[in-house]
Formats: structure tokens, C-alpha cells, sequence
């Protein structure tokens, strides 16, 4: 049934339906592509009969957002009240950039049995590979925030999902996270506006956020990959490319030949 005039169709839909970004799309389609590539591996589909021989996906390169060091502050000073949820998802924003960049779906999963009062331990969903991050003063002051005298190891760090919520069941896991995730965003355009940053404010922008902000601090590349848990070192240097091109319009203001 999936033929390229469904392919056509789904994509229509995404878009005009659901209101998906170019990029979104894609990544949703890719997904069908490699169940298609699957079966044709498996010798359950001819190569013949796959849709995406006649059907080509479309990303759109996009720039990367990111903050700089006095946005952070900002979003660090800024007053919201205490207990509420909109103050929590700005905490969970921070502790993030103070982690690494730590990805959102891994974030909302962390439980207290992953912290030993100094490192967090985190089993990435993307690499599934153990991480240990050594835990700044800046994050350590906001885990102390949500951390009560009746907290026990298998409670969540960040109270946003349910305790009874079987995160085990891959679909209940990935509809309450995609939920709370948008949920988060929503919030955290709030918080760019009372915080006056100008920028369109996702839970990802804190991993692009780190990227950018380690390097400039001259911590190594290397590092900085193994600290975002990057498959490989290319998808770092999008970030080196950032400061590199910082560097370079440093230098354009430091030129002051015709004036």
C-alpha cells in the first residue's frame, strides 16, 4: 500500500494537517524508508517494488539557534515563582546546558538512583551507551531545589511525568515524552519573552546552547563530542563552525582600515 502517490499524500497531510516543519517531515518519512529498506534486506519486498526509488526526501538546512552566555544569565536570574511549572521547565532548560547539553528525552527519564551526589549517570535512548557527567555547582544548586527528605531512588528528578507511568512500554514512552516536550517548549517561549530574549526558545536549544559555549571556552572538540554523546566528531564541528565565524566578524570589527 505505500506507493509514492501515498508517500505524496502522507507528506501533504503532515504538512497542511499537522503543521509539520519541513524537517519534520523528513524525519518522519525516513523512518518508512527504513522499514522499506528493511523488508527488501530481509527479502520480503523486491527492491523493485520500494517507493523511495521514484521518491526523494527533502531537508531543509536550517541555521543553528543557540544562546549566548548573557542570555543564559538571564534565564538564571530571572524571577519566576517557586514551585510552579513554568519555573521548573526554565530549571530543567539550565540543568541541561549545565549537563552537557543533555537531550530532553533523556532529562524527563532521570531518576534519583542516577545521581551519587557528585555524577549523574545517564543511559543515552539515542547511543545507549552509560554516560557520567561530573555535576557543575550550577546544576548541583538546582538538583538541591527539587530534592526533599521523601525522595527515593526510583522517583523522577524532574517530577513532570507520572510516577505509575510504564516509561517501559515504548509507545507509552514515547507519547508521554513527545506530550511533555511540547508542553516544555510552550513554556519556555513564555520564559524567553519575561526574560527578553529574542529567540525562538526550544529544550534543544540548550544542547546547541552547550556546543557552542564549550568550545568558546576552548574545551577540546573531542571532549565536547563525548560530553553530547555525538556518534562521531562531525556533528560537533557544526558548533566549531559557529565560533569560527564569531571569530571572524570579531576580527571584521576589529578592522578599522577605512574608516
Amino acid at each position: 500500500e505505500v506507493t509514492v502517490r501515498w508517500l505524496q499524500s502522507f507528506e501533504d497531510y503532515l504538512l497542511i494537517e499537522r503543521k509539520n516543519a519541513p524537517n519534520t517531515i523528513y524525519s518522519n518519512l525516513k523512518v518508512i524508508k527504513t522499514i522499506i529498506n528493511n523488508a527488501i534486506q530481509q527479502e520480503l519486498l523486491p527492491y523493485e517494488k520500494s517507493p523511495f526509488r521514484n521518491y526523494k526526501l527533502q531537508w531543509t538546512k536550517t541555521a543553528v539557534e543557540f544562546l549566548e552566555e548573557k542570555e543564559i544569565e538571564a534565564l538564571e536570574t530571572l524571577l519566576l515563582k517557586e514551585g510552579s511549572v513554568i519555573k521548573m521547565h526554565r530549571d530543567m532548560f539550565l540543568f541541561a546546558f549545565n549537563c552537557g547539553g543533555l537531550r530532553i528525552s533523556d532529562m524527563l527519564k532521570l531518576k534519583w538512583r542516577n545521581f551519587n551526589g557528585t555524577y549523574l549517570t545517564v543511559i543515552t535512548k539515542k547511543t545507549k551507551d552509560p554516560l557520567r557527567i561530573k555535576l557543575t555547582s550550577n546544576a548541583l544548586n538546582i538538583l538541591e531545589e527539587y530534592r526533599n527528605a521523601e525522595s527515593e531512588n526510583d522517583d523522577f528528578i524532574f517530577p513532570c511525568i507520572k510516577q505509575e507511568t510504564d516509561m517501559k512500554d515504548p509507545v507509552v514512552q514515547f507519547k508521554t515524552i513527545s506530550s511533555k516536550t511540547t508542553q516544555i517548549n510552550s513554556n519556555l517561549k513564555k520564559i524567553a519573552d519575561l526574560a527578553g530574549i529574542d529567540k525562538p526558545l526550544r529544550t534543544h536549544i540548550a544542547r546547541h546552547s552547550f556546543g557552542t559555549i564549550a568550545l568558546q571556552r576552548e574545551i577540546p572538540i573531542e571532549i565536547v563530542s563525548k560530553l553530547m554523546t555525538h556518534s562521531n566528531i562531525k556533528q560537533t564541528q557544526v558548533y566549531a563552525k559557529i565560533v569560527n565565524a564569531s571569530l571572524d566578524k570579531a576580527m571584521d570589527k576589529f578592522d578599522v582600515r577605512g574608516t
